[in-house]
């Protein structure tokens, strides 16, 4: 899992509140890049 800290927190609020595609691109390459063992199970929207 990415840890809510610096930078993954600006992309998760751009995200969120500001629909921003680019941020939700990039936030979804960096779990793909995860090994899947790192993965988590689910993902809990808050």
């Amino acid at each position: 899992p990415l840890c809510y800290q610096d930078t993954i927190t600006s992309l998760v609020h751009d995200f969120k509140f500001h629909g921003s595609p680019r941020a939700g691109m990039l936030l979804v390459e960096l779990m793909l890049s995860r090994c899947p063992s790192q993965m988590a199970s689910a993902l809990l929207p808050v």
